[in-house]
């Protein structure tokens, strides 16, 4: 078991906390390091989930590891992919409004957890003005939750 130290600044900009996992990655003459998200390795996964949602719903569908969405459905991804985004401090809500520091999200963001192996590994977030309704709120908590058994 190797250590490598990351400057601090480093780790802060990448978004590294300390005891974070990272990949290490050669290509060619380089090695290269990035955080590690369990979704990336299961980006193919969370795209197909992210689709049944989104056509289950009709609304702009994302899905963002511990801290930025890395895929997304219904909007541009320009716009969205590498984004920053925060929880509020109640995040057993499931519901929040401006949860994106993004200027063209004017409502509410229901959000869904995806627990792999015991841990947060992300979650998956649905846009709309009203949030959504008991029934389809209740569909997509439990396609999130049979994604998270099934993926791990």
């Amino acid at each position: 078991l190797g250590r490598i130290v990351i400057p601090k600044e480093m780790r802060r900009v990448l978004g590294i906390r300390t005891g974070s996992s990272v990949e290490i990655l050669v290509r060619e003459d380089s090695v290269i390091l990035r955080k590690f998200s369990e979704l990336n390795n299961i980006l193919s996964s969370a795209q197909t989930l992210m689709g049944e949602i989104y056509e289950l719903t009709g609304q702009p569908t994302l899905v963002g590891d511990e801290d930025k969405i890395i895929s997304c459905l219904g909007v541009k991804s320009r716009e969205y992919i590498g984004k920053s985004f925060s929880l509020p401090e109640d995040k057993t809500r499931g519901k929040a409004k401006y949860i994106f520091s993004l200027d063209d999200i004017d409502g509410v963001v229901d959000y869904f957890p995806l627990t792999i192996d015991g841990f947060n590994s992300g979650y998956v977030f649905v846009l709309s003005r009203e949030g959504l309704d008991k029934d389809k709120h209740m569909a997509v908590s439990t396609l999130c939750h049979f994604f998270s058994r099934i993926i791990r």
